[in-house]
């Protein structure tokens, strides 16, 4: 297995070839005993659906030959009765085995072909082993309209009074997932079990909970689903499913548009026996405190874990019906008794909803890629502010609707991190920074990959459910770690993909410095999760120019730290001129 990288000027590409490469002369030996026998190369699930079919087929065999045997005893028995008698029982019950047998037989081809069928194997009139396996309706994920969703694809352990959240990457109109819609998408209403089914997985889509209601956030694209009653039960864990149709349509300017998903999407995830009462906590925050920083730098807040979007992201002033959203605010203490202290622009929440990040609207340049940078009021102490919820009769349970942040069970944030909810006069989280009148304008760069590789090479050995990251040489832009801006290329571009990412402390490739004496550097970085990868495939991974760094500024010229010849584009991280194009690398015939 193996794995090819490479840049060009707008786009970072990564790839991967998948199969089944050994480490040791034992293990080449029994790959090679494999190919012979035509398993070695083969997918798990394929090689462990022909055995099925074989030793069905081994047993109809046996039972054929009972029936043989059976029908030779009769045939000889010369009218003696013990034996007519035991004869009759080998055939009947060699009849009724090889019956069951073929029945079998024949629904287990029929289920397979169809599960085949569903994942990308064609008709599901044959196996195919060079065909790549996809997740049935899992395409939208990343090479669709879908950018994230919470719970996540096959979660665990999920608390029972959880919410469902999903987020897309385009505005998506409210009154095709709610009922009873009048055109205010601040409205909390009944979902439209039509668009979206949330079902006992046991029980089958018959028994979608009715008993949901929904809210949309103000850039109309994360959709918030709340069951009424807790999911599962507090006996045994329970698997739920999601249905997304292609009822769910686009926004056109307040009007239903186009299908947001063609073909639909479906995900499951496990709940636990357990309800959530563990309060969210910020984990970190930028501009760090009390530090003085250029003024086109973005504010990112990251969480403990998964918080509610409606309680964390929207926009002051609000263009639209919404109203101001000041749950998490940054005001301006610059000036003395201003109008209006709050800083206007965006709040986002990103990174699989465990990031808050905000843009302001103040244009202050452009960078590299002549796109907007927009800054923070320039020579300013700045003071940001999370509000914690008022807490209802079940603490750290927020009164509904919440007042502040909450995560997706409803508790409210713990900003004192001491494990308790008391609410927003005391638990709320403040930290000051300051801005100089500097805009930086410094592009970001490639530290490293994993699956690692040698220039020119691709990497070997790629297991099937192998993690893929990213490292860069700076803190990045959360907002723009998504599937418009980076991508996991697969041969049928089918293979579902999100982001997480990271803040991680790494040497500085450039080494101490006067002003940096331990040459360490708090940079991102980014996970790809995707779903399982097949044997003897060609996969990518891309990051475009449309990735930012946390100053705004976009990947390009697209470099890492070791690709530095010249030429706009690296191919393998070695440069070129000429574009690099997927798949770059062809697996050798066999």
């Amino acid at each position: 297995m193996r794995t090819l990288f490479f840049i060009t000027a707008s786009a970072l590409v990564l790839y991967f070839v998948l199969g089944i490469d050994v480490v040791s002369a034992q293990v080449a030996d029994l790959a090679t005993v494999g190919a012979e026998t035509g398993l070695g190369t083969e997918d798990p699930r394929i090689v462990i659906a022909r055995i099925i079919r074989i030793a069905l087929g081994f047993i109809g065999v046996i039972g054929v030959v009972l029936i043989m045997y059976g029908g030779f005893i009769w045939m000889t028995a010369a009218g003696d009765p013990t034996k007519v008698e035991k004869a009759k029982k080998i055939l009947i019950n060699a009849a009724i085995g090889t019956t069951i047998i073929l029945a079998s037989l024949a629904i287990t081809q029929f289920i397979l072909g169809q599960l085949m069928a569903a994942t990308g194997f064609g008709d599901g009139s044959a196996f195919d082993g060079s065909a790549e396996i996809i997740d049935p309706f899992s395409q939208a994920l990343g090479n669709g309209n879908l950018d994230s969703h919470y719970p996540p694809r096959n979660a665990v352990d999920i608390a029972r009074n959880t919410n469902i959240v999903v987020a897309f990457k385009v505005p998506i109109y409210a009154g095709s997932v709610m009922t009873g819609y009048t055109g205010d998408p601040t409205a909390v209403l009944p979902i439209d079990a039509d668009a979206v089914k949330i079902y006992d997985s046991s029980l089958g889509d018959s028994a979608a909970l009715t008993n949901v209601n929904v809210a949309i956030t103000p850039n109309l694209k994360s959709l918030v689903f709340d069951p009424q009653e807790y999911l599962g039960n507090s006996v045994s864990n329970t698997n739920y499913t999601v249905e997304l149709s292609d009822d769910i349509l686009l926004d056109d300017g307040g009007t239903p548009g186009d299908s947001a998903i063609s073909s639909g999407y479906e995900w499951r995830f496990g709940v636990s026996t357990e309800i959530d009462v563990t309060p969210p906590k910020v984990t970190s925050v930028i501009p760090f405190v009390d530090s003085t920083n250029p003024r086109n730098i973005l504010i990112q807040i990251n969480y403990s874990e998964a918080v509610n979007p409606i309680s964390a992201s929207g926009y002051y002033p609000d263009p639209g019906p919404s109203p101001n959203f000041t749950k998490i605010k940054v005001e301006n203490n610059a000036i003395l008794f201003p109008a209006d202290p709050i800083v206007a622009g965006e709040w986002s929440l990103v990174n699989q909803f465990q990031s808050s990040e905000f843009v302001s609207n103040t244009a202050c340049g452009t960078n590299s890629c002549g796109e907007t940078i927009y800054c923070l009021p320039p020579d300013s102490a700045l003071t940001a502010t999370i509000l914690a919820a008022s807490l209802g009769a079940e603490p750290p349970a927020a009164l509904i609707p919440a007042d502040g942040v909450v995560d997706m069970a409803g508790n409210s944030l713990d900003g004192s991190g001491d494990g308790i909810a008391t609410g927003p006069l005391t638990d709320s989280y403040t930290w000051d920074f300051a801005t100089t009148d500097e805009i930086v304008l410094i592009e970001p760069k490639i530290v490293s990959v994993v699956p690692t590789f040698n220039p020119g090479d691709p990497a070997a050995n790629v297991a099937f459910d192998q993690p893929i990251s990213v490292t860069f040489d700076q803190l990045m832009s959360l907002s723009t770690m998504n599937s418009d801006n980076a991508l996991l290329r697969s041969p049928s571009q089918r293979l579902w993909f999100t982001f997480f990412s990271t803040i991680e402390e790494i040497s500085d490739p450039s080494g101490p410095t006067p002003a940096n004496p331990t040459g360490l550097i708090n940079v991102t970085q980014t996970g790809i999760n995707h779903g399982i990868f097949t044997a003897d495939q060609v996969y990518g991974g891309e990051i475009t120019s449309g990735v930012r760094s946390i100053y705004q500024n976009c990947y390009i010229p697209s470099k890492s730290v070791t690709c530095t010849g010249t030429g706009d584009n690296c191919c393998h991280d070695i440069a070129q001129s000429g574009q690099c194009s997927y798949p770059e690398y062809t697996l050798p015939s066999s």
